[in-house]
């Protein structure tokens, strides 16, 4: 219902997030999130609504730049500019023009995780919005899928830029960063993971790549573009508790 071009304040919660990138035509890094709630998700089924509003947020420094971690957080826009891309709704947030970010836990908790300036405001309504916000997304995460495609269907086709979901099975600390194994209910792969990056990974839980693609050269291996990312996907989700279950018969 915003008006192009107004500058607005929402909160909203993560469905997908890419990592920072480095764009030459703005000389700033960006990312680009998918942003639900209440009112806008897959599924919605009300004519004229899209699956989620695409947000994309600019700042000169990557640090600046929020990094989520996992599925289902909530981030709080401060000023962002509603415009419209292709017909469609989107925020635009940059942090060095009247821009600003907060990222809260998806779960619990009213404290900020991480933020873009050095102080906010947090009243009762913000807690109001963000409880609600999150009954939301419990329901939501645990009756939806999140979407992408197998590891097999990935090594037999090879599209660039594929999302899947996977389980951690090995990780191994290296100088520049970490070399992890992963696997669905068909396949294993490998994929380094560089330290800027900024993960933080563990074994046994899942996770969903963004933007990968197969190794030409090297089997069973995958590799990361700049804006790739890796989330992880809390084991109370549909999509976790499927392939886990898969796995473990596997296993």
């Amino acid at each position: 219902s915003t008006e192009e071009k107004e500058r607005i304040n929402v909160y909203g919660t993560i469905l997908d997030c890419s990592a920072p990138y480095f764009m030459e035509k703005t000389s700033k890094y960006q990312c680009t999130i998918k942003l639900i709630d209440d009112t806008v998700y897959p599924g919605v089924g009300m004519k004229g609504i899209p699956d989620y509003i695409t947000v994309t947020l600019f700042a000169k420094t990557a640090a600046e730049i929020p990094l989520a971690g996992k599925i289902g957080t909530i981030i709080r826009l401060h000023r962002a500019q509603s415009k419209k891309f292709k017909g469609k709704p989107q925020l635009n947030c940059d942090v060095n023009i009247k821009g600003a970010w907060v990222l809260f836990d998806g779960t619990d908790g009213m404290t900020e995780l991480s933020k873009s300036g050095k102080s906010h405001t947090f009243n009762a309504q913000d807690r109001t919005i963000l409880k609600e916000l999150r009954e939301f997304s419990k329901k939501f995460f645990s009756k939806n899928e999140l979407d992408g495609i197998t590891l097999k269907e990935a090594a037999k086709k090879r599209p660039k830029d594929f999302d899947c979901l996977c389980y951690v099975l090995e990780i191994k600390k290296k100088a520049n960063g970490e070399t992890i194994k992963v696997c669905d209910a068909d396949k294993v792969v490998k994929l380094d993971i560089p330290t800027t990056k900024g993960l933080s990974l563990n074994t046994h839980e899942v996770v969903r790549i963004r933007s990968a693609n197969y190794d030409e050269k090297k089997a069973d291996t995958l590799t990361l573009n700049e804006y790739s990312n890796i989330l992880r996907v809390p084991k109370e989700y549909k999509s976790a508790q499927e392939l886990l279950e898969k796995v473990n018969d596997k296993t």
